[in-house]
């Protein structure tokens, strides 16, 4: 797995979130469902937060958590359509100043000895960020 890390800045984590959903290129798939793990990382400065230990100041994971799982039960044809919109709505919901989001397949169908395909999504695209 590759981390990209942004030099100076804080990042909020969540890990090895497993769940089944409608993701694939066929309708069959899409029906059966696919076990997928997602990683999302958010950049954003901790000091506000931190400071005055306020909640209300940062990105809630456990907010992040419910709108992976919100945005998740949707149906998908691609991993990198689920990726790029997962990392986007992170970005515009809790107003960080990147998001990755890391969307992994585990046992593809009919690619037996591939036992991971990943997509990764980031918001926003300018390199700037």
């Amino acid at each position: 797995m590759v981390r990209r890390i942004l030099p100076s800045m804080d990042a909020l984590r969540l890990l090895g979130i497993r769940l089944s959903a409608h993701v694939g290129t066929t309708a069959d798939e899409r029906r059966r469902g696919a076990l997928l793990e997602i990683d999302c990382e958010l950049f954003f400065p901790f000091e506000p937060a931190a400071s005055k230990d306020d909640l209300k100041k940062t990105a809630d994971y456990s907010r992040v958590y419910d709108l992976i799982l919100r945005e998740m039960e949707k149906e998908y044809h691609l991993l990198e359509t689920a990726a790029f919109r997962l990392a986007q709505k992170m970005g515009k919901e809790f107003s960080v100043q990147k998001a990755v989001v890391r969307v992994r397949k585990l046992s593809p169908p009919g690619l037996h000895r591939l036992p991971v395909v990943e997509a990764e999504g980031s918001w926003p695209k300018s390199e700037e960020a």
